[in-house]
């Protein structure tokens, strides 16, 4: 289909699966996508294994099925870090995923991390805000942080 794709972040991509794999570590990757010929409120849309996304058309959320894995695994989870959307939340209905995820984080008992802009916007425009452990606008620095990468603005704070 036409659904946004970086060519240059397969070989990372490919890289990052390998080492999970190697790790022997899970990796949950979404099985339905909710599919339209544009980014837009009111087209027709159709759910549909991510496998068979038409030419012409875009993944622009999770499917229902996807949704009940990743609640499945939220729900044995001791900790979430969630950064980015499930799909293009802003534009009706391409919010269902995200919503639903949210959703699932707040009923698990795990302590949940909300980090970057847009993810924070989204639990923010559902009002779900307070209901998670901890939300940062920060994404790529709050990634960067957890990695423990060296985050200038914190070792001026150290250097004493």
């Amino acid at each position: 289909g036409k659904s946004v794709l970086d060519e240059k972040l397969i070989p990372t991509i490919k890289d990052l699966i390998r080492q999970i794999q190697e790790a022997g570590k899970e990796l949950h990757l979404p099985v339905d996508v909710v599919v339209a010929p544009e980014l837009k409120e009111g087209v027709e849309v159709k759910v549909i294994s991510v496998q068979a996304i038409p030419e012409g058309w875009m993944g622009l959320d999770i499917g229902p099925a996807t949704v009940g894995r990743f609640a499945e695994v939220i729900q044995r989870a001791g900790t979430v870090v969630w950064t980015g959307p499930m799909g293009a939340f802003e534009v009706p209905p391409f919010g269902k995923g995200t919503e639903a995820i949210a959703r699932a984080l707040i009923s698990s008992k795990a302590f949940t991390v909300v980090g970057g802009g847009e993810t924070g916007e989204a639990v923010e425009k559902l009002g779900l805000t307070e209901k998670f452990g901890y939300v940062s606008t920060g994404g790529g620095a709050t990634l960067s942080f957890l990695q423990g990468e060296p985050m200038p603005a914190l070792e001026v704070l150290r250097a004493d």
